[in-house]
């Protein structure tokens, strides 16, 4: 079963894990290799090697939780979108479910920092990770970071010191 989206999920009927599962649990690791192999060697409409990037959940996640697919795909590395219908005709669609679509969501983000009274000189900061955000802006805000929160102290951006308290308006308020 497959379910699409920005990236692709899909799920194997895996016998003792599904109730009606077919694929022999002793051949899983096989049977989901060869799966992503095959979809790798997907291509475009026109014949051309698409960049496929094929993972393994607990391979790209610290922690699965849940009912987590058997395989997470990125069709041209996000360039193609995962259609969650079937019965096209064609495994190729120029539209999803509500139009058209340029898959336009990718595994990069950005946030922009500008310390209080510093400049950072235009530098680029080092490679961080979305759970680098929460505690970088609790300590910049001087707040406590809950211990969920994974090694902080590689965590909290070095250049993000805490704000200072902003200055008494002249009113006393």
């Amino acid at each position: 079963m497959g379910d699409g989206g920005y990236y692709a999920r899909i799920f194997l009927n895996v016998h003792g894990r599904e109730p009606q599962g077919i694929i022999p649990a002793a051949e899983y690791e096989s049977f989901r290799d060869q799966i992503a192999a095959a979809i790798k060697k997907i291509p475009a409409p026109n014949g051309q090697p698409l960049n496929t990037v094929v993972f393994k959940p607990q391979e790209i996640y610290h922690h699965v939780r849940g009912v987590a697919p058997d395989l997470i795909v990125y069709f041209d590395n996000l360039g193609w979108r995962s259609v969650g219908t079937f019965g096209h005709g064609n495994i190729y669609t120029f539209d999803n479910d509500t139009g058209p679509d340029d898959a336009n969501h990718a595994e990069n983000g950005i946030y922009i920092y500008t310390p209080p009274n510093r400049s950072l000189g235009g530098k680029q900061l080092p490679t961080a990770q979305l759970m680098d955000f929460a505690p970088t802006v609790l300590n910049l805000f001087g707040l406590p970071i809950p211990p969920t929160c994974r090694d902080i102290s590689s965590s909290i951006n070095p250049l993000a010191s805490p704000c200072p308290p902003p200055p008494p308006q002249a009113n006393g308020k």
